[in-house]
């Protein structure tokens, strides 16, 4: 199972494939408390960096717990 580093208290879950879940309102806000990031600067990172790489049928799945942003 590939896993995101440095997001292991982000972690919700497997799917039925071995592939690791996340909480990514949890991982935007770790980026803004741990990495000091504004939100936007935070969510914009999560997009590129996170959610955009790629790698394979193993990727991890993001998922959004809150809706009320």
């Amino acid at each position: 199972m590939l896993t995101a580093d440095g997001f292991d208290g982000c972690l919700i879950g497997k799917d039925s494939k071995d592939r690791a879940i996340y909480d990514a309102d949890a991982m935007i806000e770790l980026l803004v408390i741990r990495d000091e990031m504004e939100y936007e600067e935070a969510v914009d990172y999560f997009w590129f960096n996170i959610d955009g790489s790629h790698m394979g049928e193993e990727t991890p799945i993001y998922v959004f717990l809150n809706y009320d942003r």
